[in-house]
Order: C-alpha cells, then structure tokens, then sequence
C-alpha cells in the first residue's frame, strides 16, 4: 500500500515504474493489481514510459490471469507479456505496458548497457533469441483471450475473493500449455527448447512445419509456432 499511496500523493513522473507486490489474493496486496492503480501508475508515467509488472501463472487459473491481463490492458493500449526461465520453468510473467508501442528489436538488445550481463540473474540475455524466447503474448492475443471477462477492481477485487481456491490447483502446467496455444506465431524455434521447460514439466517441443524466413544479425527468425507440445 506504501507504493501506491506514494503515487497518488506525488506528482512526479517517470521513465520506468516497476511493480512486484506480493500474491495477488492477499489484503493489502490485492489493491496493487486493481485497474484503479494501473491507472495510477499510467498517469505517473513520463511520455514514452514504460510500466512492468510481475505475476505468476503458478497456484492461480488461466481465468483469473486473463482477469489480470485484461484489467492492464483495460488502462494500458500496449501489453506484452514474458515467460522468462532460465534453467527451469518458473511461473513467473513480467509484463511490459504503455500507453505506447512498445518495440524490441535485434538493434536494441545488441545496444544493451554490458552491464546487464554482468548480473548473475541476467548473464543470459546477450542476443535478440535470448530475450524474444519468453514472448508470450503481446495485445492481438490478449484482446482477444480477454474479452468479455471480468476485471479486478477496489470495489470487486476478484483476485483477492477467488486467489485463494487456486492455491489448491495445480494449474502451471495447464498454464504453460494455454500461452503455448495462443502465443503468438512469428518467434523462435527454440524458445521452448532453450528454457527447460521439458525437463520441469516433461513435455516435449513439437514445432509445426515452417522454413527460416530471414537471417537478422545472423539471428534465424521461423516462422513457425513453437507451440505445439504434447506429453512424452
């Protein structure tokens, strides 16, 4: 709750806001994730800003994601989403939102302070694959996935009300399977293979047929859906 009474009674605005409050169904926390703060934060926000928000596809629906996603997007026109894993699929989502396109391109990532990485965390981002393996959804998806479902407000903080019977889902994987369904088509052939998702939930990639379609930086871009997995 501090941060968000630092925004409303502030008048500063900024390059970048970032937002990783604890589980959504928690009092107190809830109210990080309502649509009445992401418009908070938009007005916050310097031209060109960007705001990133962190939540999980862990203990938590695919209806009650789609709740999320569809009251950010409901403030902000320009969503994507990331599923970033390392070494193991995690759950965790970062999602970039503005007001304005958000581009990444191969320039912009070979541009990247080198001091990014230098961080542990981050040693693995060096190339435009690295970062474009987690896309996941960008706003052609979402709007259509989101339609006609409800959002999470102050006055209907339906992640707060309905978080709590998730806890007993086991809903990561069908999670995963869900933006693998409705990624979108043009990524790279190997964002499941590079982020160990077979080896955590034991599926294995099935890329549908599709040819290189150029070579950008020496980086293959298919134009393929990487998406298709199916059990071992």
């Amino acid at each position: 709750e501090d941060g968000r009474n630092f925004l409303a009674m502030g008048n500063s605005r900024y390059d970048v806001i970032v937002s990783e409050p604890s589980n959504a169904w928690l009092s107190g926390a809830s109210i990080l994730f309502t649509r009445e703060y992401f418009a908070l934060i938009k007005n916050r926000l310097a031209e060109g800003g960007v705001f990133c928000q962190w939540f999980y596809s862990y203990s938590m629906s695919w209806d009650n994601i789609l709740t999320l996603l569809k009251t950010l997007h409901a403030e902000f026109p320009n969503v994507r989403v990331f599923n970033f894993s390392k070494a193991r699929f995690s759950g965790d989502l970062i999602i970039l939102a503005s007001r304005h396109r958000i581009d990444v391109t191969p320039r912009q990532v070979a541009g990247l302070d080198p001091r990014v990485s230098s961080i542990p965390e981050l040693d693995w981002i060096r190339t435009f694959n690295d970062l474009m393996r987690g896309y996941v959804m960008g706003p052609d998806e979402l709007r259509r996935l989101a339609a006609g479902r409800p959002m999470h407000t102050d006055n209907r903080p339906r992640l707060e009300l309905r978080g709590p019977r998730d806890l007993f889902l086991d809903s990561q994987k069908n999670n995963l399977f869900q933006f693998v369904d409705n990624a979108p088509e043009l990524t790279f052939e190997w964002t499941v293979e590079s982020s160990g998702v077979d080896a955590a939930l034991g599926v294995a990639p099935r890329f549908e047929p599709g040819a290189f379609r150029v070579e950008e930086s020496g980086i293959r871009v298919g134009r393929v859906r990487y998406l298709a997995c199916q059990p071992w």
